[in-house]
């Protein structure tokens, strides 16, 4: 049913007695509420502006010095990386580590030590620098990060062909390795939990289907392996209870024995993801529209904050939640979601640690220690 403003309404026809004419109240009442209404708008689009302001313009990183500097960076993990200069170099938080052989082809960042595969030998060093193994490498074998293993997994195609299978096995630091787990695609995110190893694989052959896979590291029987669609893995993250925390770029979810036990269901593609304290944090959506949403372990939304690009990682530090993203660094409130920093940067960020922050800088990378931690920023 449609209602017709006092304003709008069609004036009666004169009757045979006309009255004198007075100013119409209506008009006078429709000139005031057009004005309060133009007020309210303006005001609106004036916060929101502020907002928006506020959020894409960010303070600017405070000052600090150049640790060390690489002109080709192979891997990082953390504030840790593999760089090429002069010559294949370990760094860390204070400079480079040492020296890598030459001829190696391929050098990964795990939990603080660095691996490398070179000829046929593998190698693993400390974080100072000092050997912790040299193992034989099996043909065609390159290397993988793998969370909570105190080594490093090496992965091999199963034969030659398309869309074989893959086999890996874990190379621990002690120099030992596990039996070999045959997984159906290409691993691309692992991470063990006691004597389990979670796996996400992705199979070529199979259209772009990818796999979460879950397996004995022991014996190396796979005890369940389940599709989570096509999109590319994000993260894998073991839970207690023999559960485990998984993204890929199309959503994520909680597992555990084959089966999707719980959804984080957010808007738009999952650009990265994370796990604290029980709780689940995605960063998601359309690129010029992206957000940070944070979930209980039930699947209940917490808190969502909008980013002002996607954050290609999140870092739990303390009570905060750190965003990295392509154009600013932003720190949330776990608890409630309020957005505590934001810092407008030139180079993409890879990690922070204290007062220390790795970019990345055209194909290099280099680590800056500011002057002041992040956290301890007013």
């Amino acid at each position: 049913m449609s209602v017709l403003l006092p304003w709008t309404r069609r004036k009666p026809r004169p009757g045979p007695v006309v009255s004198a004419r007075r100013p119409d109240p209506p008009k006078r009442m429709a000139g005031r509420s057009r004005l309060l209404i133009l007020i309210g708008v303006v005001a609106s689009l004036f916060a929101a502006g502020e907002a928006y302001l506020g959020l894409m313009g960010g303070r600017r990183l405070p000052g600090g010095t150049t640790v060390w500097e690489t002109p080709v960076l192979r891997h990082a993990d953390g504030v840790y990386a593999v760089g090429y200069g002069s010559d294949l170099a370990f760094y860390g938080p204070s400079g480079k580590v040492v020296g890598l052989p030459d001829g190696a082809d391929d050098a990964v960042v795990s939990d603080e030590k660095v691996y490398v595969a070179a000829g046929d030998l593998i190698m693993g060093y400390g974080p100072d620098g000092r050997l912790l193994f040299s193992v034989e490498r099996l043909p065609g074998e390159r290397l993988m990060p793998c969370g909570g293993l105190k080594g490093i997994l090496a992965l091999r195609p199963e034969g030659s062909g398309f869309g074989r299978p893959w086999v890996l096995r874990a190379i621990l630091d002690t120099g030992g390795s596990s039996p070999p787990v045959r997984v159906p695609g290409l691993p691309a995110e692992g991470a063990v939990y006691g004597s389990l190893i979670f796996v996400g694989v992705r199979d070529i052959a199979a259209g772009g289907e990818s796999f979460l896979v879950c397996a004995d590291i022991e014996t190396g029987e796979v005890l369940w392996s389940m599709s989570v669609g096509q999109g590319h893995f994000r993260c894998v993250i073991p839970l207690p209870g023999g559960k485990v925390f998984y993204a890929t770029s199309e959503g994520a979810g909680m597992a555990a024995s084959g089966r999707v036990v719980r959804s984080f269901r957010v808007a738009g593609p999952v650009w990265a993801a994370a796990w604290t304290d029980g709780r689940a944090a995605v960063s998601h959506g359309a690129e010029k529209n992206p957000f940070v949403t944070a979930f209980s372990e039930d699947g209940e939304e917490l808190w969502s904050g909008r980013l002002p690009s996607p954050a290609h990682r999140l870092v739990p530090s303390g009570d905060r939640l750190v965003a990295l993203c392509k154009t600013h660094v932003v720190g949330f409130s776990l608890r409630d979601g309020r957005r505590e920093y934001s810092f407008k940067i030139l180079d993409l960020p890879l990690a922070v640690e204290g007062n220390l922050v790795l970019f990345s800088r055209g194909g290099g990378a280099y680590l800056l220690s500011l002057d002041e931690a992040l956290a301890d920023l007013p």
